[in-house]
């Protein structure tokens, strides 16, 4: 158990040192190599390989390069309102670009496209579609569409079901999303350890009463819940769960003792190790987030009282989705875990009844539970929508805090929990990263950025130089974008002019940009 925890928080560390430094191939095949002579000839401090191989894999199979203008590419896409490239000639992408094409917009699910790029602005591609394939598990999820649209459910909790079972939000009006956001309520919508725990429990269920033999039903019930987790794809929440689940359904069928603190740890290694960009998802954070609350910050605190372990829970599961809420969202929760007490307890009946709605619609007979599942949703909808009105459940906030900021928290409340030595050696890593990371220099064909200084040179105007607006207290731009920019400390430069700010110089000349730091 001890082991197990290092190697994972390791791994999240080699997952953060590849997306601060952006660790080139090179760099990453050498890692390799160090990995492998580690391994041969060394037993001690194993951890290190666990540091280095999501940078190594991250290094060599994320695609780095930027999309051009009037190229032909071959993307992997997932449809669900927009259009999102996943991978670029087979490599997983590092940044998020988004396909605008009115030719696309009816489609949902997984898909390979050929398509030759004409235009690209701030991460939207438009261009013209060469070939379009569709995912073989697209007709399952077909299937399931049309089970969910047969059902005599209102658009609600239609639209609320495909959410739930194939993660597709796009039907959802900006109003609901909206609703649960506030209300704290959004892991309802997305697909996680929660459905895929139901899943597993329903297929166990069925195939109990279906006579099966103990190995049997648990073998079939990891078939299927393998088939589930390929039909969904690409989501890191259920990467972990189905990992988290398979971990569990594999020691029932070979008798071994399942320790669910090791599978979640083991969650991690596989997950950051062959998706180290996870560690920037909101999903993968949220969903590991809340698990490490229940695993590790739950026991402490649990109480004799079965009532008030209640209200510890939903505490501790608040404490540590705090910090990824306040970064993403820019929202404070307050006293949103007194009404996610009701909604988990309710939340989990209605998506249960949902799925068995679906699995009796395949017997004809989903009509049975139609008009229960009904009610349940109606409810439970009323009660988000009354949840929404009450103020101050969260607070927004203004100021910018930095995800690297957010690791060490998380990492100094784990060290407290734990009061583990030897993990101290991963928290001086990781500071050590955080002060590159302070004094990096961000350069691209929009901006360069100076954190040491908080001075941002605004290149080319877009939707990205927003983010470093707010923390920039210099904006230094050419006279033609000048008018572009609202910020209340802005220089505008003509050709041939010089602007000092402590020890570093920005030269603007045939309109472009350079600098030069003094000593």
């Amino acid at each position: 158990m001890k082991n197990i925890e290092t190697y994972a928080l390791f791994t999240i560390i080699g997952s953060l040192i590849l997306l601060i430094l952006k660790v080139n191939i090179f760099l990453g095949i050498s890692l390799g190599a160090i990995i492998i002579l580690y391994f041969l000839y060394y037993k001690q401090y194993r951890m290190i390989i666990f540091l280095l191989v999501p940078i190594f894999f991250g290094s060599i199979f994320i695609s780095k390069e930027e999309i051009k203008e009037n190229s032909v590419y071959k993307f992997y896409v997932k449809a669900d309102g927009d259009i999102t490239i996943k991978t670029i000639n087979n490599f997983p992408v590092e940044q998020k670009y988004y396909i605008k094409n009115t030719n696309l917009e009816n489609l949902a699910g997984f898909y390979t496209l050929e398509y030759r790029v004409l235009k690209v602005e701030n991460k939207s591609v438009d261009g013209e579609i060469l070939y379009l394939k569709e995912s073989i598990f697209n007709n399952f999820r077909k299937k399931i569409r049309q089970i969910i649209e047969s059902l005599n459910f209102s658009s609600g909790l239609k639209n609320f079901s495909k959410a739930i079972i194939l993660g597709e939000k796009s039907d959802l009006s900006h109003e609901t999303v909206e609703n649960y956001k506030y209300v704290g309520a959004s892991h309802i919508l997305s697909i996680s350890g929660l459905h895929v725990g139901i899943v597993i429990y329903l297929s166990l269920l069925i195939f109990n009463f279906s006579g099966f033999s103990y190995r049997y039903k648990y073998s079939l019930t990891f078939i299927l819940l393998t088939f589930y987790t390929m039909v969904l794809r690409d989501n890191p929440s259920v990467v972990r769960a189905y990992i988290m689940g398979g971990i569990f359904l594999l020691s029932k069928i070979f008798f071994e003792k399942s320790d669910v603190k090791k599978s979640y740890c083991l969650a991690i290694i596989v997950s950051l190790s062959i998706y180290p960009s996870f560690i920037e998802d909101i999903s993968f954070l949220l969903s590991f987030g809340a698990l490490f609350g229940i695993l590790y910050l739950y026991p402490i605190y649990k109480n004799k009282n079965e009532y008030l372990n209640i209200f510890i829970l939903g505490i501790s599961i608040q404490i540590c989705t705090l910090p990824f809420l306040v970064y993403f969202f820019g929202t404070l929760p307050l006293f949103s875990f007194l009404p996610n007490i009701f909604i988990v307890f309710w939340g989990e009946i209605l998506i249960t009844l949902i799925f068995l709605n679906v699995f009796l619609n395949f017997l004809k007979i989903g009509f049975i539970l139609v008009p229960i599942t009904q009610l349940f949703y109606d409810i439970f909808d009323v009660f988000i929508n009354a949840c929404s009105k009450i103020p101050f459940l969260n607070l927004e906030l203004k100021k910018n805090i930095s995800i690297y900021l957010l690791f060490l928290i998380f990492l100094n409340l784990f060290l407290i929990i734990k009061k583990r030595k030897e993990l101290y050696y991963g928290l001086m890593v990781l500071v050590v990263v955080y002060q590159i990371e302070t004094y990096k220099i961000i350069e691209n064909k929009h901006m360069i950025y100076f954190p040491q200084y908080k001075v941002i040179v605004i290149k080319k105007p877009n939707e990205q130089i927003q983010n470093y607006l707010s923390k920039s207290n210099v904006v230094i731009v050419d006279k033609k974008n000048s008018e572009k920019i609202v910020h209340s400390n802005k220089y505008t430069v003509n050709n041939g002019d010089k602007v000092t700010i402590q020890n570093l110089e920005i030269i603007y000349m045939k309109n472009q940009f350079s600098y030069k730091k003094h000593k």
